[in-house]
């Protein structure tokens, strides 16, 4: 019995261990401990190591990492760090007790207090803007890898929507993505799970082992259909996007421009404006039930751009370029799967999501309409319950498109890999080094 004992613990501790560091911040809102006890019951559940900090200083929460980790004995060699974000930020720093901490700061002293060759990855839906910007231009002694996944982009500020409830905090990017970490495989009995990883016949145990940064963004996005939009990302994608902007290739497309060009700007005519298509003689009523005829007729049909990006599909180049990628280098091929799925799902949905965009483009435009009328005759009522119709509106597009935005977004961010390679070889080493760390197992189950 002893023997099975030992070699049962053997084999345990052949694997490495997931220690989740549950940062609190300087926190000071109920929705934030509620993240912070979703996020460290969903850790526990998969077998991690975790601790939570809150109102302390920089060095003070360095110090708590430094004694847990040494009080488990953390092997940099096998075992993993994992710090999730649960509380305010800012365009440049983090909070803590006492005040804000630059990004570079809190790095410098995160990279002190962990030993030398510690992986680490992160989470956060917060406002962090730049927090990955600084990070791929940081110079690390004892981190051998950090990379992570944040649902805001370099120039917004997160509006990620939140609450106290558990079905609501389901919609954020952080909690969202721990729930289909811990629970996703169990659910659908592994299938969805393994084939999102790409594998196959593998038992629980292997593909909890292959959880990683990468799955744990892609399942998540659309929980956050504001930051979706905006441009939430991995630190890979987001080096890849900052450096295509640097030289002058800005390659990043938000997903709704794919369908409504400008449509969301007040500034730019969509079509010749015909009453008719407006609703005959009424033309300050909203058109909700415009024919087809019409429609074409009005030209609002060419506003609509997908089945011409959908066509292109068939000819680009992006798709042979990521294949040969991942010839090269197998950690791409994942890249190269994602993007054919997402070009199935778009040939295959054309026609439901034509049909649906050409709707609301009627729609969008006749409300923007009587907005501008209402305001030019100065009746503050009226032009109020139109703008609650254009925020409603607004809100319908997010939800009904949110499936075709997500495959735009990986159809886009493969796009920028692809253009990374062509305008910028040099640049694709430190690409390729953030790429995998994500897709390296973030949080091993034991």
């Amino acid at each position: 019995m002893k023997g099975i004992l030992f070699l049962l613990l053997l084999s345990t501790l052949s694997y490495g261990r997931c220690f989740v560091h549950v940062f609190l911040g300087a926190a000071d809102a109920g929705r934030h401990f509620h993240r912070a006890e979703w996020v460290e019951e969903r850790a526990q559940e998969m077998g991690c190591l975790v601790f939570k900090t809150h109102d302390l200083s920089v060095s003070d929460t360095d110090q708590k990492l430094i004694d847990f980790m040494a009080k488990h004995n953390f092997d940099a060699s096998q075992d993993r760090l994992h710090i999730s974000y649960v509380d305010h930020g800012s365009s440049s720093s983090l909070p803590y007790g006492g005040g804000y901490e630059r990004y570079q700061n809190v790095l410098n002293n995160l990279d002190n207090a962990v030993p030398k060759g510690t992986d680490v990855t992160f989470s956060s839906h917060i406002c962090w803007p730049g927090f990955n910007d600084q990070l791929a231009n940081h110079n690390f002694k004892n981190i051998k890898s950090m990379c992570g996944g944040t649902s805001v982009d370099s120039d917004n500020l997160s509006t990620a929507w939140s609450a106290n409830m558990a079905w609501a905090r389901n919609r954020e990017y952080l909690p969202a993505g721990w729930d289909y970490w811990a629970t996703e495989y169990d659910d659908n009995e592994g299938n969805d799970f393994l084939q999102a990883i790409g594998l196959q016949g593998e038992d629980r145990e292997a593909g909890h082992r292959h959880t990683n940064m990468f799955n744990f963004h892609y399942q998540s996005i659309d929980n956050d259909a504001a930051n979706l939009l905006k441009g939430s990302s991995l630190t890979s994608l987001t080096f890849a996007r900052n450096k295509l902007k640097q030289i002058g290739h800005d390659t990043y497309k938000n997903p709704r421009n794919y369908l409504f060009n400008d449509l969301m700007s007040n500034s730019v005519p969509l079509y010749s404006r015909d009453n008719k298509v407006l609703g005959e003689s009424k033309a300050n009523e909203v058109c909700y039930h415009c024919s087809e005829t019409r429609l074409e007729a009005s030209g609002i049909d060419d506003i609509f751009k997908l089945k011409e990006f959908a066509d292109q599909l068939d000819s680009a180049a992006v798709q042979t370029e990521i294949d040969r990628l991942a010839n090269n280098n197998s950690t791409y091929q994942v890249y190269s799967e994602m993007f054919r799925n997402s070009r199935e799902f778009i040939r295959l949905n054309m026609n439901y999501y034509k049909n649906l965009a050409s709707q609301y483009a009627v729609r969008f435009e006749a409300i923007r309409r009587n907005l501008r009328n209402a305001a030019n005759a100065g009746n503050t009522s009226q032009e109020a319950a139109y703008q609650e119709q254009y925020e409603e509106l607004e809100a319908d597009i997010n939800k009904d498109f949110k499936n075709l935005f997500v495959e735009l977004r990986k159809l886009n961010d493969v796009e920028m890999i692809v253009k990374l390679k062509e305008e910028s070889p040099e640049s694709m080493q430190k690409f390729e080094s953030f790429m995998a760390c994500e897709r390296r197992n973030a949080l091993d189950i034991l």
